[in-house]
């Protein structure tokens, strides 16, 4: 009788972990985001996102972190030179017990390109749970100058529109 007990308790345990686990999300905090190249850094956050259902539909109370360590690896690619326009590099993300998100850091390292360019992060399979959406986030590198246009009016008949970078 001791025996059969200890298995269901084991098989519930598994059965429970299971669960949870299959329950529970990664991904980016957001979708794209832009830094102004001049900052020298910026940083992007992966959180955790666990359902408010068990996968039985029952509703328990939702939770957004873990009680172990979850590693999310990811890869890195962009138009933005890893290694000589800023320091990010592909590896793995490790979100702490406890945590419900973690923040990767980066720095510029050469802002002088012209032009806008590009960071992709992109979340591969957690050693946790699911990947949830957004999988892919994108940094632009800007020069933080805002572009429109102004219309000079120089007359009833002379209007004339130019697009300008402003600084402020």
């Amino acid at each position: 009788m001791k025996f059969l007990n200890r298995q269901f308790l084991i098989l519930l345990g598994l059965l429970l972990v299971s669960a949870c686990s299959e329950k529970m999300t990664v991904q980016f905090a957001q979708q794209e985001q832009t830094v102004i190249k001049s900052s020298g850094r910026g940083a992007i956050n992966i959180n955790l996102k666990r359902s408010s259902k068990d996968s039985n539909g029952i509703p328990f109370a939702p939770s957004t972190h873990m009680d172990h360590e979850v590693l999310v690896p990811f890869t890195v690619s962009g138009t933005a030179q890893s290694g000589v326009e800023h320091n990010l590099r592909s590896g793995t993300a490790r979100i702490p017990p406890g945590a419900g998100s973690i923040s990767v850091p980066f720095s510029i390292l050469d802002a002088s390109f012209q032009g806008t360019k590009t960071i992709v992060l992109q979340l591969e399979n957690p050693s946790e749970g699911k990947l949830g959406t957004p999988t892919v986030h994108t940094v632009s590198l800007s020069d933080g100058f805002p572009t429109g246009s102004i219309a000079i009016n120089l007359g009833a008949a002379k209007t004339k529109t130019t697009a300008v970078n402003l600084s402020l």
